[in-house]
């Protein structure tokens, strides 16, 4: 939802993916702008279109891959995001 803001904060529970490509469907536009325009590593983007593959989460393991590729510009500990979001 929020992969087209300036800030994109993940946890170590987020999964970015994209199943309907695993199962031969078109992304859409808004994944088009966010693999072309976000990434750091443009091919990695293509091969998550192409191939549906998955990033991130990994027992938090991913949230590197998740910065590495662009898509992630902040992260946090899921046991913050209770007062996290009380002082936004």
């Amino acid at each position: 939802l929020a992969a087209h803001g300036h800030f994109r904060v993940v946890t170590e529970n987020t999964l970015f993916a994209m199943p309907e490509n695993a199962i031969g469907l078109f992304p859409d536009v808004g994944f088009a702008h966010i693999a072309s325009s976000k990434s750091a590593v443009p091919l990695a983007n293509l091969s998550c279109a192409l191939s549906g593959a998955r990033y991130g989460r990994k027992g938090g393991e991913g949230v590197a891959d998740l910065h590495a590729l662009g898509l992630a510009t902040h992260h946090v500990s899921s046991e913050v995001l209770p007062s996290l979001a009380a002082r936004i």
